[in-house]
């Protein structure tokens, strides 16, 4: 099976053209990075990263802090993409103490599901909007630089 994302504008970003590659996010970072020897071929809900539904929607993105980990060598690094942003079943994403930097895309604040956020550890920055997915409970994003509209650094 292939991940196949369809990319579409989306009203949380209204000034934001849609990415210009047609490969998502997830399978650039499996081929690069995410190459296990027991994950049975190229089906993204066999990654250990990678939960899904029964139908085999991504529902959750975890990468385990490195310090955590019992594989070493598989720190993030780079930016978020917006990308992640279609997955529109995803209720959590997990990458905290990782190197992510740049600003945490507004395409993530658009999904509707989402119900956890930990990206604490991390050097993204920005501002973080003014209205938040409605599911969402649980919302770790310390130890970076990020700030709401008018206000200081969180």
């Amino acid at each position: 099976m292939t991940l196949q994302i369809v990319f579409r504008l989306d009203p949380v970003c209204p000034n934001r053209a849609p990415p210009e590659s047609s490969s998502s996010w997830l399978v650039a970072r499996r081929c690069r990075s995410w190459r296990y020897p027991d994950s049975g071929g190229a089906d993204h809900c066999t990654w250990p990263e990678v939960t899904c539904d029964a139908r085999s929607r991504v529902v959750a993105l975890e990468v385990p802090s490195p310090s955590r980990r019992s594989v070493p060598g598989r720190e993030l690094a780079g930016e978020l993409p917006a990308t992640v942003g279609l997955l529109t079943e995803l209720k959590e994403i997990s990458f905290p103490f990782h190197g992510l930097r740049g600003e945490i895309p507004c395409e993530i604040w658009g999904l509707e599901k989402l119900e956890v956020v930990n990206l604490a550890g991390n050097s993204l920055q920005g501002a973080l909007p003014a209205v938040f997915p409605p599911r969402l409970r649980v919302l770790t994003l310390a130890s970076n630089l990020l700030h709401a509209e008018g206000s200081g650094t969180l």
